[in-house]
């Protein structure tokens, strides 16, 4: 008579089941944790995107109009002339305003009182989009000023604007924390003469309350350069 043998039984143990259920828990914990790593790193690139775009609207817009522009002299006031907003001479009070508020800490490349320019643009009376010139003192300037200042809005983000005398502001970029405009003498002629070097920081915080940083920098040859 054959014995008969007992076949295992199936499905799982205890022990077992407490086992897959934790490696689940622990992989279920794991993709969650990855995928929130993956939005964050989203959501900071989508900002320091922004972030480069405005900059290079606040380049585009300053070398547009330094190229254009020279140092000159016209009565008593020199251009380009560089001030900070609270500290303006007599001969450029229109330009003055309140300064843009710092949203960075003291050790912060971005911190501190913005830099700001006044200067000419060559005159163009017949509209041929080319400077006017006598052959005696050479390009004619026009009478307007353009300056380049920072501001802080009423949602208190800063702006980069564009004034012509002091007024007629023009919103050139968003999220601009400091401008630093620099003539050779301003900067110890660390620049070449007949240049004029820009330097734009820039700061915002993403979705997830990081600070995210960009710098763009320029050094432009001036007309009579």
């Amino acid at each position: 008579m054959r014995a008969r043998t007992k076949s295992p039984k199936a499905g799982f143990t205890a022990v077992e089941v407490v086992i897959s259920a934790l490696l689940l828990a622990l992989l279920s914990r794991a993709l969650v944790e990855t995928s929130g790593s993956m939005s964050r790193l989203a959501t900071a690139g989508n900002t320091e995107t922004l972030l480069h775009d405005q900059g290079e609207r606040a380049m585009r817009s300053i070398v547009t109009d330094l190229k254009q522009s020279g140092f000159a002299s016209v009565g008593v006031r020199e251009y380009p002339y560089v001030f900070e907003a609270s500290d303006v001479q007599e001969q450029f009070a229109a330009h003055a305003h309140v300064p843009a508020q710092s949203h960075g800490e003291p050790d912060d490349a971005d911190h501190g009182p913005s830099r700001e320019i006044v200067f000419l643009l060559p005159a163009d009376a017949d509209g041929d989009k080319r400077p006017d010139y006598d052959l005696v003192d050479g390009v004619q300037w026009s009478g307007n000023e353009i300056s380049y200042v920072v501001v802080t809005a009423a949602d208190g983000q800063n702006y980069l604007e564009r004034r012509t005398n002091g007024a007629a502001p023009r919103r050139i970029a968003s999220g601009v924390e400091r401008v630093l405009f620099d003539t050779p003498a301003t900067c110890g002629y660390e620049i070449p003469l007949n240049c004029v070097r820009a330097r734009v920081f820039l700061r915002c915080t993403d979705d997830e309350g990081h600070v995210i940083r960009h710098e763009k920098i320029v050094t432009v040859n001036l007309r009579n350069g």
